[in-house]
């Protein structure tokens, strides 16, 4: 395996910045990498994992209705995106599709 090099400072003819978060993370995650620590390198692409998509269950919850009333169904497709339907039927058609469902949940 061949041994990488990841400068630590920027260099003469590049601008101090500050690193984000997810970075330095990522540095780590190449650094044990090159070292070959496979297993700390698994737990690290964990941790940012789960980073994501507490920042994915965040925006999701604040793009959330509070009114009950308003007929938004959203969910999650198998490629993982967020799909949004706005129901403009009658009362009945919204009790139905809930019922629909809900019947594809518990499958």
């Amino acid at each position: 395996m061949a041994i990488v090099a990841i400068p630590k400072r920027p260099r003469p003819h590049q601008p101090e910045a500050q690193v984000p978060a997810n970075d330095s993370r990522k540095r780590e995650l190449i650094e044990m990498l090159a070292r070959g620590d496979f297993h700390g390198a698994e737990s690290i692409r964990q941790e940012m994992c789960a980073a994501k998509e507490k920042v994915v269950n965040k925006h999701e919850a604040a793009a959330t209705p509070a009114n009950n009333e308003l007929s938004v169904v959203s969910w999650r497709n198998d490629e993982g995106e967020l799909e949004t339907l706005e129901m403009t039927a009658t009362p009945e058609a919204q009790a139905y599709f809930e019922s629909v469902m809900a019947k594809e949940a518990a499958n």
